[in-house]
């Protein structure tokens, strides 16, 4: 046993203090699963309340820890209430020089209407100034 290092989570110190065996890692697992879940759902209604406000929210996280199924989750939630939503991924290098290009190009990749749209953005970091796109962004839109 180390001495001073208590992990957070049952699962992991009981998979700390026995040998790995089948059933340990799978309760192990599952547990870390189920938290995973839980921050999510959270974070989730939070971001609810953020919708109908005039301000940005920026999910920031590891890999693989999903923020972008966060983002999908919320672009369906604005389509069942008819609030139009775009979900746009950055890692489409066109789209990405288009943005750089400027950052007033975003308009030409949302459906024409009078009402708000709800902008869900991922994989901004791959943005040349990605500070930069959000603020312009915010200032001639929000």
């Amino acid at each position: 046993m180390h001495s001073g290092y208590y992990p957070p989570y049952t699962g992991i110190i009981i998979g700390y203090f026995y040998p790995c065996t089948g059933n340990i890692i799978c309760i192990y697992i599952i547990f870390v699963k189920m938290e995973r879940i839980m921050v999510r759902r959270k974070l989730y209604n939070k971001l609810l309340t953020h919708i109908d406000k005039k301000e940005f929210s920026i999910i920031t996280g590891a890999r693989q820890t999903g923020k972008s199924t966060l983002l999908r989750q919320l672009e369906m939630h604005c389509k069942e209430l008819e609030k139009p939503a775009v979900f746009i991924n950055l890692e489409n290098k066109l789209l990405v020089a288009d943005l750089n290009q400027s950052p007033l190009n975003l308009p030409w990749y949302l459906p024409e209407t009078e009402e708000r749209i709800i902008v869900l953005i991922d994989e901004v970091q791959y943005l040349g100034d990605p500070s930069n796109f959000l603020q312009l962004l915010f200032d001639e839109y929000a």
